[in-house]
Protein backbone atom coordinates (compact mmCIF):
# COMPACT_ATOMS: atom_id res chain seq x y z
CA UNK A 1 0.00 0.00 0.00
CA UNK A 2 2.77 2.44 0.98
CA UNK A 3 4.69 1.59 -2.22
CA UNK A 4 1.64 2.06 -4.43
CA UNK A 5 0.96 5.42 -2.71
CA UNK A 6 4.56 6.44 -3.29
CA UNK A 7 4.44 5.54 -6.97
CA UNK A 8 1.06 7.30 -7.37
CA UNK A 9 2.47 10.46 -5.72
CA UNK A 10 5.61 10.32 -7.87
CA UNK A 11 3.65 10.00 -11.12
CA UNK A 12 1.24 12.75 -10.03
CA UNK A 13 4.07 15.14 -9.20
CA UNK A 14 5.89 14.55 -12.50
CA UNK A 15 2.92 15.77 -14.53
CA UNK A 16 1.06 17.96 -12.02
CA UNK A 17 3.84 20.33 -10.97
CA UNK A 18 4.60 21.53 -14.55
CA UNK A 19 0.84 21.88 -15.12
CA UNK A 20 0.52 23.98 -11.94
CA UNK A 21 3.43 26.20 -13.01
CA UNK A 22 1.71 26.82 -16.35
CA UNK A 23 -1.57 27.73 -14.61
CA UNK A 24 0.20 30.10 -12.22
CA UNK A 25 1.84 31.93 -15.15
CA UNK A 26 -1.56 32.30 -16.83
CA UNK A 27 -3.14 33.61 -13.63
CA UNK A 28 -0.29 36.07 -13.08
CA UNK A 29 -0.86 37.36 -16.62
CA UNK A 30 -4.55 37.87 -15.80
CA UNK A 31 -3.54 40.02 -12.83
CA UNK A 32 -1.71 42.31 -15.26
CA UNK A 33 -5.07 43.25 -16.82
CA UNK A 34 -4.85 47.04 -17.49
CA UNK A 35 -8.36 47.47 -16.02
CA UNK A 36 -6.89 46.97 -12.53
CA UNK A 37 -4.88 50.17 -12.99
CA UNK A 38 -7.54 52.18 -14.84
CA UNK A 39 -9.03 55.15 -12.93
CA UNK A 40 -12.04 55.16 -15.28
CA UNK A 41 -13.08 51.77 -13.89
CA UNK A 42 -13.45 53.07 -10.33
CA UNK A 43 -17.14 53.91 -10.38
CA UNK A 44 -20.51 52.37 -11.20
CA UNK A 45 -20.88 49.33 -13.41
CA UNK A 46 -17.25 49.47 -14.53
CA UNK A 47 -16.11 48.84 -10.94
CA UNK A 48 -18.54 45.93 -10.60
CA UNK A 49 -17.06 44.39 -13.77
CA UNK A 50 -13.55 44.64 -12.26
CA UNK A 51 -14.77 43.04 -9.03
CA UNK A 52 -16.41 40.20 -10.99
CA UNK A 53 -13.11 39.46 -12.76
CA UNK A 54 -11.28 39.50 -9.40
CA UNK A 55 -13.82 37.08 -7.91
CA UNK A 56 -13.28 34.70 -10.85
CA UNK A 57 -9.50 34.87 -10.47
CA UNK A 58 -9.78 34.33 -6.70
CA UNK A 59 -11.04 30.76 -6.97
CA UNK A 60 -8.24 29.91 -9.44
CA UNK A 61 -5.58 31.44 -7.17
CA UNK A 62 -6.95 29.51 -4.19
CA UNK A 63 -6.84 26.25 -6.18
CA UNK A 64 -3.22 26.90 -7.17
CA UNK A 65 -2.25 27.58 -3.56
CA UNK A 66 -4.11 24.45 -2.37
CA UNK A 67 -2.45 22.33 -5.06
CA UNK A 68 1.01 23.63 -4.14
CA UNK A 69 0.41 22.71 -0.49
CA UNK A 70 -0.88 19.26 -1.49
CA UNK A 71 2.15 18.57 -3.70
CA UNK A 72 4.45 19.55 -0.82
CA UNK A 73 2.64 17.03 1.38
CA UNK A 74 3.23 14.31 -1.28
CA UNK A 75 6.91 15.27 -1.36
CA UNK A 76 7.05 14.99 2.41
CA UNK A 77 5.66 11.43 2.22
CA UNK A 78 8.17 10.59 -0.52
CA UNK A 79 10.97 12.18 1.55
CA UNK A 80 12.08 14.34 -1.38
CA UNK A 81 13.11 17.99 -1.34
CA UNK A 82 9.93 20.15 -1.31
CA UNK A 83 9.39 22.44 -4.29
CA UNK A 84 9.36 26.05 -2.98
CA UNK A 85 6.57 27.30 -5.36
CA UNK A 86 7.69 30.94 -5.01
CA UNK A 87 5.57 31.92 -8.01
CA UNK A 88 2.48 30.76 -6.13
CA UNK A 89 3.41 32.98 -3.17
CA UNK A 90 3.91 35.96 -5.50
CA UNK A 91 0.58 35.24 -7.21
CA UNK A 92 -1.23 35.10 -3.86
CA UNK A 93 0.34 38.33 -2.63
CA UNK A 94 -0.37 40.19 -5.91
CA UNK A 95 -3.97 38.97 -5.96
CA UNK A 96 -4.55 39.91 -2.31
CA UNK A 97 -3.16 43.40 -2.93
CA UNK A 98 -5.50 44.04 -5.88
CA UNK A 99 -8.51 42.46 -4.16
CA UNK A 100 -7.98 44.54 -1.02
CA UNK A 101 -7.68 47.70 -3.12
CA UNK A 102 -10.76 47.20 -5.31
CA UNK A 103 -12.96 45.75 -2.55
CA UNK A 104 -11.85 48.65 -0.34
CA UNK A 105 -12.91 51.15 -3.01
CA UNK A 106 -16.25 49.38 -3.38
CA UNK A 107 -16.90 49.51 0.36
CA UNK A 108 -15.68 53.12 0.50
CA UNK A 109 -18.10 54.24 -2.23
CA UNK A 110 -21.03 52.74 -0.38
CA UNK A 111 -20.03 54.18 3.00
CA UNK A 112 -18.98 57.63 1.78
CA UNK A 113 -22.25 58.09 -0.13
CA UNK A 114 -24.14 57.42 3.09
CA UNK A 115 -21.86 59.74 5.10
CA UNK A 116 -22.09 62.52 2.49
CA UNK A 117 -25.89 62.49 2.74
CA UNK A 118 -25.77 62.89 6.55
CA UNK A 119 -26.99 66.27 7.85
CA UNK A 120 -24.12 68.24 9.38
CA UNK A 121 -25.70 68.30 12.83
CA UNK A 122 -25.94 64.52 13.11
CA UNK A 123 -22.49 63.52 11.80
CA UNK A 124 -20.94 60.98 14.22
CA UNK A 125 -17.38 62.23 13.81
CA UNK A 126 -15.62 59.75 16.10
CA UNK A 127 -17.31 56.70 14.61
CA UNK A 128 -16.74 57.80 11.01
CA UNK A 129 -13.10 58.75 11.72
CA UNK A 130 -12.31 55.20 12.87
CA UNK A 131 -13.62 53.73 9.62
CA UNK A 132 -12.02 56.42 7.45
CA UNK A 133 -8.63 55.71 9.08
CA UNK A 134 -8.96 52.05 8.07
CA UNK A 135 -9.72 53.02 4.47
CA UNK A 136 -6.81 55.46 4.55
CA UNK A 137 -4.47 52.70 5.76
CA UNK A 138 -5.53 50.43 2.87
CA UNK A 139 -5.11 53.26 0.35
CA UNK A 140 -1.62 54.14 1.63
CA UNK A 141 -0.52 50.48 1.67
CA UNK A 142 -1.85 50.05 -1.89
CA UNK A 143 0.05 53.12 -3.10
CA UNK A 144 3.29 51.75 -1.65
CA UNK A 145 2.72 48.25 -3.05
CA UNK A 146 1.64 49.50 -6.52
CA UNK A 147 3.55 52.73 -7.21
CA UNK A 148 2.80 52.57 -10.96
CA UNK A 149 -0.95 52.07 -10.49
CA UNK A 150 -2.98 55.32 -10.63
CA UNK A 151 -6.05 53.80 -8.93
CA UNK A 152 -4.74 53.81 -5.31
CA UNK A 153 -3.38 57.36 -5.83
CA UNK A 154 -6.77 58.61 -6.99
CA UNK A 155 -8.63 56.80 -4.22
CA UNK A 156 -6.09 57.86 -1.58
CA UNK A 157 -6.69 61.51 -2.53
CA UNK A 158 -10.45 61.14 -2.00
CA UNK A 159 -9.99 59.40 1.35
CA UNK A 160 -7.44 61.99 2.54
CA UNK A 161 -9.79 64.86 1.64
CA UNK A 162 -12.58 63.22 3.62
CA UNK A 163 -10.26 62.46 6.54
CA UNK A 164 -9.13 66.10 6.72
CA UNK A 165 -12.71 67.40 6.59
CA UNK A 166 -13.78 65.57 9.77
CA UNK A 167 -11.65 67.69 12.18
CA UNK A 168 -13.24 70.74 10.52
CA UNK A 169 -16.70 69.41 11.46
CA UNK A 170 -15.59 69.25 15.11
CA UNK A 171 -14.08 72.75 14.95
CA UNK A 172 -17.21 74.27 13.34
CA UNK A 173 -19.46 72.73 15.96
CA UNK A 174 -17.66 74.58 18.72
CA UNK A 175 -20.28 76.49 20.74
CA UNK A 176 -17.61 79.04 21.71
CA UNK A 177 -17.50 80.45 18.13
CA UNK A 178 -18.77 84.04 18.10
CA UNK A 179 -19.86 86.19 15.09
CA UNK A 180 -16.30 87.60 14.82
CA UNK A 181 -14.91 84.08 14.47
CA UNK A 182 -17.52 83.17 11.88
CA UNK A 183 -16.56 86.26 9.86
CA UNK A 184 -12.96 84.99 9.72
CA UNK A 185 -14.10 81.50 8.67
CA UNK A 186 -16.49 82.88 6.03
CA UNK A 187 -13.76 85.09 4.58
CA UNK A 188 -11.43 82.11 4.39
CA UNK A 189 -13.76 79.67 2.62
CA UNK A 190 -15.50 82.32 0.52
CA UNK A 191 -19.10 81.66 1.56
CA UNK A 192 -21.38 81.63 4.56
CA UNK A 193 -22.28 78.40 6.32
CA UNK A 194 -25.75 77.78 7.67
CA UNK A 195 -25.02 74.93 10.04
CA UNK A 196 -28.53 75.07 11.51
CA UNK A 197 -30.03 74.19 8.13
CA UNK A 198 -31.14 70.55 8.35
CA UNK A 199 -30.50 70.14 4.62
CA UNK A 200 -26.85 71.13 4.95
CA UNK A 201 -24.91 67.86 4.62
CA UNK A 202 -21.40 66.63 5.18
CA UNK A 203 -21.14 66.17 1.41
CA UNK A 204 -21.79 69.88 0.84
CA UNK A 205 -19.11 70.80 3.36
CA UNK A 206 -16.74 68.42 1.59
CA UNK A 207 -17.60 70.06 -1.74
CA UNK A 208 -16.45 73.41 -0.35
CA UNK A 209 -12.95 71.94 0.00
CA UNK A 210 -12.75 73.07 3.64
CA UNK A 211 -10.05 70.42 4.18
CA UNK A 212 -7.63 72.91 2.57
CA UNK A 213 -8.23 75.25 5.52
CA UNK A 214 -8.31 72.57 8.21
CA UNK A 215 -5.46 73.96 10.33
CA UNK A 216 -6.63 77.59 10.15
CA UNK A 217 -10.22 76.68 11.08
CA UNK A 218 -9.01 74.53 13.97
CA UNK A 219 -6.85 77.43 15.14
CA UNK A 220 -9.79 79.89 15.09
CA UNK A 221 -11.94 77.37 16.96
CA UNK A 222 -9.19 76.78 19.54
CA UNK A 223 -8.80 80.52 20.11
CA UNK A 224 -12.57 80.87 20.58
CA UNK A 225 -12.47 78.22 23.31
CA UNK A 226 -9.52 79.95 25.01
CA UNK A 227 -11.30 83.34 24.87
CA UNK A 228 -14.38 81.88 26.60
CA UNK A 229 -12.15 80.57 29.38
CA UNK A 230 -10.76 84.09 29.87
CA UNK A 231 -14.14 85.86 29.90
Amino acid sequence: RAESDASHFSRALESDIPELNTRVKEQQTRLENPDFANKDKMSGEARQEVLTVLNEIESDVKKSADDAARFNRYQDVLKVEPTPFEEVDVLKADFQGLAKLWRGIDSWEEKSQMWNATPFGTVEVEEITKEVMQFNKTAVQSQKAMPDNDVPKEWGGDVAQFKNTLPVVVALRNKALKPRHWEQITAMIGRELDLEDENFTLGELLGMKVDQHMEEIQEISGKATAEVALE
